[in-house]
C-alpha cells in the first residue's frame, strides 16, 4: 500500500505558519474526544491552560481554538515566557512608559494591549517570575493593569490560553508557581497527547508533511511506501509531531526517488528497536531476556497484520484468548499497529 500525499484530505491553511508546521489532525479516537471538547471550549470566553510535551502542538491548539470563537476576527498574539529574561518579559507583555528604564525612549504598547478583544497566548507559562506571575494573576482577576513605569490603569478585553510541559502543581508544591494563579489559568483543562498515543494519526501528518515540504524545497515526492510508514509507525517519537515534521523533510529533500521507502528512513529511526533490546540484553537475566523476545515478536507479527488479532493468532499458531492474554501481560497496546500499514 503507498501513502499518497492528499490521503489525509486536510486542506493546508496558510493564515499562520504555525498551522502550516504543525496542522490540527484528529484522526485518533484521543483526538477526536479532544475535538469534540474543543469545539465547546472554543464558544466560551473561558481560560485555558493546555498541558502536554515539547512538540505536541500546544501553540496549534491555541491557535485552532481562537480561530473557532467569538474572537476570530481580532488579533492572536503569543508570548513564549521562557525566551526572555524576567525583566523584558514584563515589558513585553504589559508594555512601558516613556522613560520607565534605560533605553526607554517612547511609549510602548504591550502584549495585552496589542491583543484587546482578541486572545493572547502565553506559552511555557512555567518559565514567568513571581513578579511577572503576580502581574498575571491581576489580569486575570481584573482585566487590568498599568504599564512599566505608568500608574494609569489600563483595561483590557483578552482570552487568556496558556500552555505548559511541566507539570505546574509540582510547581506549585515545590514553591516555584502561584496556586491560586494554577487555579486562575486552569479554569478549562486541556491535555495533548504524545504522538505515541495517537499512532493512528501518523499517517495522516505524513501525508500533510509531504505535501508541505513538496512546496517549501520544490519536490515533487508522491507519498510514502508501506516498508517507510511501519518504521516511522513503530518509533516512539520522543519529540512528538514536531520531530516527525523534520524527519519527514529530511526525507523529502534527500530522496531521489518518486515515492519515500525505508532507505529514505534515517539510519538512527530505523535502527532504534535493535539499539534498546541489546542495549537491555547486556543486563538481562534469561527471563527479561525471554520477555524482549516474545515483545519484538509479536509487535512484529502486529505490524505485518495490522493489528489484527485474528490473523495474528493464526500466523503464529495461537489461541485468540492466549494471544489477549500474552499481549497484556506485556503492556502491548495492539490497538496501536491499526491503520498504521
Amino acid at each position: 500500500m503507498l501513502l499518497r500525499q492528499n490521503e489525509s484530505g486536510q486542506r493546508i491553511k496558510r493564515s499562520t505558519a504555525a498551522q502550516v508546521e504543525m496542522p490540527f489532525i484528529a484522526g485518533a479516537p484521543v483526538m477526536r474526544n479532544l475535538l469534540d471538547m474543543l469545539k465547546r471550549v472554543a464558544h466560551s470566553h473561558a481560560t485555558v491552560l493546555v498541558e502536554g510535551d515539547s512538540g505536541t502542538g500546544k501553540e496549534v491548539c491555541a491557535r485552532w481554538i481562537h480561530a473557532h470563537s467569538m474572537r476570530s476576527k481580532e488579533r492572536f498574539i503569543g508570548v513564549n515566557c521562557a525566551a526572555l529574561p524576567d525583566s523584558l518579559l514584563e515589558s513585553e507583555l504589559f508594555g512601558h512608559e516613556r522613560g520607565a528604564f534605560t533605553g526607554a525612549t517612547v511609549q510602548r504598547l504591550g502584549r495585552f494591549e496589542q491583543a484587546d478583544g482578541g486572545t493572547i497566548f502565553l506559552d511555557e507559562i512555567g518559565a514567568a517570575s513571581p513578579a511577572v506571575q503576580l502581574r498575571l494573576l491581576r489580569v486575570l482577576q481584573e482585566r487590568e493593569f498599568e504599564r512599566v513605569g505608568g500608574t494609569q490603569p489600563i483595561r483590557v478585553d483578552v482570552r487568556v490560553v496558556a500552555a505548559t510541559n511541566v507539570d505546574l502543581q509540582t510547581e506549585v508544591n515545590e514553591g516555584r508557581f502561584r496556586e491560586d494563579l494554577l487555579y486562575r489559568l486552569r479554569v478549562v483543562p486541556v491535555k495533548l497527547p504524545p504522538l505515541r498515543e495517537r499512532k493512528s494519526d501518523i499517517s495522516l501528518l505524513i501525508a500533510h508533511f509531504i505535501q508541505l515540504c513538496n512546496v517549501r524545497n520544490g519536490r515533487s515526492v508522491l507519498g510514502m511506501r508501506e516498508d517507510a510508514l511501519r518504521l516511522l509507525s513503530e518509533y516512539p517519537w520522543p519529540g512528538n509531531v514536531r520531530q516527525l515534521a523534520n524527519v519527514v523533510e529530511q526525507m523529502v529533500v534527500l530522496t531521489e526517488n518518486d515515492y519515500l521507502s525505508s532507505g529514505d528512513v534515517p539510519t538512527e529511526l530505523a535502527d532504534w528497536r535493535s539499539k534498546e533490546d541489546l542495549l537491555e540484553l547486556g543486563t538481562a537475566d534469561f527471563k527479561k531476556a525471554r520477555a524482549l523476545f516474545e515483545r519484538r515478536f509479536l509487535c512484529e507479527a502486529l505490524e505485518r497484520h495490522n493489528g489484527v488479532i485474528a490473523q495474528v493468532a493464526e500466523a503464529i499458531g495461537m489461541s485468540r484468548k492466549n494471544l489477549y492474554l500474552k499481549l497484556d501481560s506485556l503492556g502491548i497496546e495492539y490497538d496501536n499497529y491499526r491503520r498504521c500499514g
